[in-house]
């Protein structure tokens, strides 16, 4: 399957074939690919199953994961705390999270971080 056969397959499965939206977020080796079938960051009641794939394709980024930090489920939102590559913001927001774990675990990865010189200062 050529890139923009894939591409096509991504688009329609968004919107009519939910089986093969999972077997492409499963198995895609595109980054925009599976950014075009990873459920929206609005999207806090997105099949977990669905995030999973998403969450475990290598190609995932930390942009891409970065949509599930409203997640209704505490172990997505955990997931995303514990990514290596979670941007900072991402962290921020699950420091404050309800859920004790998701809390400690992106309090963690931030205080690992590097500090950074804050501009213009």
């Amino acid at each position: 399957m050529g890139r923009q056969d894939e591409f096509t397959a991504a688009w329609r499965a968004t919107r009519h074939d939910p089986v093969e939206r999972l077997k492409i977020a499963r198995t895609t080796t595109d980054r925009e690919v599976l950014a075009i079938v990873a459920p929206e960051w609005f999207d806090h009641d997105a099949a977990l199953e669905l995030v999973h794939a998403v969450l475990g394709n290598p190609v995932c980024s930390g942009s891409i994961a970065g949509r599930y930090v409203g997640h209704r489920d505490a172990g997505v939102r955990l997931l995303l705390a514990r990514r290596s590559d979670a941007h900072d913001p991402t962290l921020q927001v699950l420091a404050l999270d309800l859920d004790d774990d998701v809390r400690a675990a992106a309090r963690a990865a931030l205080d690992a971080r590097p500090v950074r010189p804050m501009h213009g200062v």
